[in-house]
């Protein structure tokens, strides 16, 4: 029974020493390791693909809105001579296998600016008489002339500019149809081959990686972006 012990003990020391070994030659592999960077995955399939959108022909402001792809990717709004006036392109990059972009427009709704319009009467729409504190008397009623103080002059003040009307907003969308385990068997050759080498990398899907915006010089004034929209 006692020998029985003793090969029970040595057999477990063995499987400690092992283990340990076992770990320490992992931390050694581990430790050994280079970053290889970011790679792109289903590059293969990227292409470039216009998407226009014609304004209309009041002289209307479009405005361009917000979108993940256009913060990460979109640098201003590019003038192009050989884009038609009128036209606002949208120049994008993207993965066909897993993608695919296209434009929202939506109307500004003008319900709220038109509804405080209405609410703002003048006195002479209302027909109601300006009234006047007492002891205030009109410059008509007391027959005197208007004093102007020396050195003061009469200024016309400018007529106000009214802000361009804002006709709707355009954002980039995208339409997702992708297979992830496609994705991984096609590039899981590439991964392990990494690993092979000693390389450990990051790798990032292809799905939008650049969108452009151009735009005819005749047209720029016309289109603007804006924050929060």
């Amino acid at each position: 029974m006692r020998r029985l012990r003793v090969v029970l003990f040595a057999i477990f020391l063995i499987g400690v020493l092992l283990t340990g070994v076992g770990a320490g030659l992992t931390m050694v592999e581990w430790s050994s390791l280079e970053y290889g960077g970011t790679k792109l995955l289903d590059s293969k399939y990227l292409v470039t693909e216009d998407f226009d959108f014609a304004l209309k022909d009041d002289g209307s402001t479009l405005i361009l809105g917000e979108s993940y792809y256009t913060n990460r990717y979109l640098d201003g709004i590019e003038e192009d001579p050989a884009v038609p006036e009128g036209i606002v392109r949208y120049q994008v990059t993207y993965n066909q296998a897993l993608v695919k972009p296209f434009l929202q427009y939506v109307p500004y709704d003008r319900t709220e600016e038109t509804s405080e319009e209405a609410g703002e009467e003048t006195l002479a729409e209302s027909g109601k008489e300006p009234q006047i504190e007492a002891g205030e008397e009109s410059l008509e009623e007391s027959g005197e002339e208007p004093q102007i103080e020396a050195g003061e002059e009469t200024r016309e003040e400018p007529p106000e500019e009214k802000a361009p009307v804002v006709d709707g907003v355009l954002r980039l969308m995208r339409s997702y149809y992708g297979n992830e385990f496609r994705l991984f068997m096609e590039n899981k050759d590439e991964m392990l081959s990494d690993l092979k080498k000693g390389r450990l990398s990051s790798y990032e899907i292809a799905d939008i990686t650049d969108v452009k915006v151009l735009v005819n010089p005749a047209t720029r004034p016309r289109v603007e972006e804006r924050a929060g929209w």
